[in-house]
């Protein structure tokens, strides 16, 4: 691939006057600054994601070495990086839905799916499924399901009695569990 010239955006990302897009993914991964893999796990935990970090990293690095080469240059380079997570992460989770059994999935995901009874290789599914309830929710379920808080606070914190929030989870659970079953999308005769 011939180099094009680069952008604004990689220009004021430290990028070389010409690459490629693979040049610019080498010097972004590169570049300590954007801290890339801070970002990423602070928008995992902000957003209460069943993601891995490095593959919201990886996502976002292809991204923004796509978009710094046609994008305007934003007044604003942090909130772009940012606004890039965003949408790498959407991609992400979009991708975990439509074509799940490809989602590698977060390594704590494997501990708390055993623990409530879903397959290892279920958990992909499973963390698809949460990463699109309400962040309420998703907040609970991750709370509870790495053990860092309790039935009672997340409750409480979310205005819910504790037998609303464990029927909310349950239900969730179910859900997963039925879309995980051996038999699951066979119909019977």
């Amino acid at each position: 691939m011939e180099a094009q010239p680069v952008s604004t955006i990689a220009r004021a990302l430290g990028a070389s006057p010409e690459c490629t897009p693979a040049m610019l993914i080498a010097h972004l991964r590169a570049v300590r600054s954007l801290e890339l893999r801070a970002r990423c796990e602070a928008r995992i935990r902000t957003e209460h994601l069943f993601l891995s970090a490095a593959r919201l990293e990886a996502r976002t690095l292809a991204r923004l070495s796509y978009r710094a080469l046609v994008d305007a240059a934003p007044e604003d380079i942090s909130a772009w990086i940012d606004q890039q997570i965003e949408h790498a992460a959407v991609e992400l989770i979009t991708e975990d839905l439509l074509i799940p059994e490809t989602a590698p999935q977060p390594e704590p995901a494997l501990e708390w799916a055993r623990s409530l009874g879903i397959e290892p290789q279920h958990a992909h599914l499973a963390c698809a499924q949460l990463n699109i309830l309400p962040i309420e929710l998703r907040r609970a379920c991750r709370r509870l399901f790495e053990g860092s808080d309790t039935l009672k606070n997340c409750a409480a914190e979310m205005g819910l009695s504790c037998k609303d929030l464990k029927e909310q989870i349950e239900e969730v659970l179910t859900h997963i569990h039925r879309m995980t079953a051996p038999d699951a999308g066979v119909e019977s005769t």
